[in-house]
């Protein structure tokens, strides 16, 4: 198994994935049935392409092949060659974040966001904002990532959103509103809870 690829398919956002592998599906004119060809009930490339389930690496280069594409772009939306390129300028931003230089991360962030080559796909493009929030916390511009942290959690209820409200709650507490911090603490806690993770240790 490409262990890399599996990493990829992990940090994926299952709806996205699943409407990516519908739309092509669609658009190739295939059925459910033809698409699962027998490895998997239709019910369960129903419930993928709902964003229910997530296939695993075997699964989801069976599709590609099915649907005349690679896993990557199933995964990311766009072409493997710019795939790569915008995962390393990610990794170049939480580089330069863990060592300490939140600027050069926000300076990364701001190209790949700004890239001629057109938007990214929503995950990516959520995963680059929500590491320029990380920077903008980390060089205690704590309203400007409060404001960015609000857009990016909106109304998502899903677990996904966790470190995300983690972080909203870390700004407003250290931005001086404690009562907003709680809130928004809570509100992590019955996430988890309503998806049955234990938030305890």
């Amino acid at each position: 198994m490409d262990a890399d690829l599996a990493g990829q398919l992990h940090d994926a956002d299952a709806r996205e994935l699943g409407r990516r592998i519908r739309d092509r599906r669609l658009s190739c004119g295939l059925t459910q049935a033809a698409l699962a060809g027998g490895a998997v009930t239709v019910g369960y490339v129903s419930r993928i392409e709902s964003g229910q389930r997530r296939p695993d690496v075997k699964l989801l280069e069976s599709f590609a092949t099915a649907l005349d594409t690679t896993a990557e772009f199933l995964i990311h939306g766009i072409e493997p060659s710019r795939a790569d390129e915008v995962l390393l300028s990610l990794l170049h931003a939480e580089l330069s974040l863990e060592t300490g230089d939140p600027a050069a991360a926000i300076a990364e962030i701001g190209r790949l966001l700004d890239d001629a080559a057109g938007p990214l796909p929503a995950d990516l493009q959520r995963r680059a904002r929500f590491l320029r929030c990380k920077a903008l916390e980390a060089l205690g511009r704590y309203d400007e990532a409060i404001i960015e942290l609000e857009r990016l959690v909106g109304g998502d209820t899903t677990t996904s959103a966790t470190p995300m409200r983690i972080a909203l709650s870390r700004c407003y507490r250290e931005s001086g509103d404690l009562s907003r911090a709680v809130d928004v603490g809570e509100a992590a806690l019955s996430a988890l809870e309503e998806a049955g993770v234990d938030g305890g240790y």
